[in-house]
């Protein structure tokens, strides 16, 4: 009786003990680390390519006249590494759907438009933006031929590391054309889309 009476002033006196110890500490929530942001990979430019292109021409200045204007270019791009790309372009167009006329005076189709420059700006990605200059030779049949300066802006997009999908607008000048007794100076404004093919 002694031995139950003792233990059981024991547990009273342990019950305020437990009672006061201090609550343990709330477990803080896991947050998951955030994922990586995916790395953006170069795009390496250089290379020879070649392709088509297919849009529209509209000229003036002394002579008046618009409609489509296609045909082949093809380059060489070198990618410098740093964020900046450069190449010489060329390109061979066909405009036979574009009647010439000054005035009254019809001076038959542009026949054809050829174009040898370079082109430089800065890629970022799959994005390559540029400018171009370089020189172009228009000949339009009842005037000849003439050759005189150009220059534009430039988008490409390299869909694989093959395919690149890009368009430019283009400015030519041509004085004077064939030293013709009109005197006719022309201006050609294009747009062009493009599609090439990179080695």
């Amino acid at each position: 009786m002694k031995l139950v009476t003792a233990l059981g002033l024991g547990t009273a006196l342990a019950m305020p003990a437990f009672a006061g110890s201090p609550a343990p500490a709330p477990m803080e929530p896991t947050v998951a680390a955030p994922a990586p942001a995916p790395m953006m990979v170069a795009r390496n430019w250089t290379g020879f390519y070649v392709g088509g292109q297919l849009g529209y021409a509209d000229l003036g200045r002394d002579v008046s006249g618009d409609g489509a204007l296609g045909g082949l270019h093809a380059g060489y791009l070198h990618d410098f590494g740093n964020g900046f790309a450069a190449g010489v372009d060329g390109s061979y167009n066909w405009g036979s759907s574009i009647d010439v006329s000054a005035g009254a005076l019809e001076l038959g189709s542009l026949s054809q438009v050829a174009r040898l420059g370079v082109r430089a700006g800065v890629t970022t990605g799959d994005l390559f933006f540029y400018g171009t200059v370089g020189a172009a030779r228009a000949r339009v049949p009842a005037l000849g031929n003439e050759t005189g300066p150009y220059g534009g802006i430039g988008l490409e997009y390299a869909l694989t590391d093959n395919w690149r999908l890009g368009g430019e607008i283009l400015y030519h000048r041509f004085n004077n054309f064939a030293g013709n007794a009109l005197g006719a100076d022309a201006s050609a404004t294009t747009a062009q889309a493009r599609v090439s093919f990179r080695f």
